[in-house]
């Protein structure tokens, strides 16, 4: 498969459908893990103080996944589109919890997870 460069002034240095493919993929292992988890806490005896750490750490490693497969995908600036990617998972999960929880502010702990994401 070939990818087409972008000109030199664009943001993105790997394709738009790249982004959106490693976002889906990583939205995909977060459901995996994140269903991997319940069914842990549900039939063992873990307690349920893990399930915030769990839940970073799982996000964490879905966007660390998405980052990775855009910063190989891309000419340069890998980083960047690896930042961007992190900021388009978490602001599609701001959106989701918003309309679900009916809540649409955000707070210091949203703006953390979104730079954490982005990093």
């Amino acid at each position: 498969m070939e990818y087409k460069t972008l000109p030199k002034n664009s943001i993105l240095t790997c394709p738009l459908k790249t982004v959106i493919k490693s976002v889906i993929l990583s939205y995909v292992i977060s459901i995996i893990l994140f269903l991997l988890l319940s069914f842990v806490i549900t039939y063992t005896k873990i307690p349920y103080s893990v399930i915030t750490p769990s839940s970073i750490i799982i996000t964490l490693l879905s966007i660390l996944t998405a980052g990775i497969i855009n910063g190989k995908k891309s000419n340069e600036k890998g980083w960047l589109t690896g930042c961007i990617t992190g900021f388009v998972y978490m602001f599609i999960l701001y959106i989701a919890g918003s309309l679900i929880f009916k809540t649409p502010n955000i707070s210091s702990y949203g703006v953390i997870m979104i730079i954490i994401g982005m990093l």
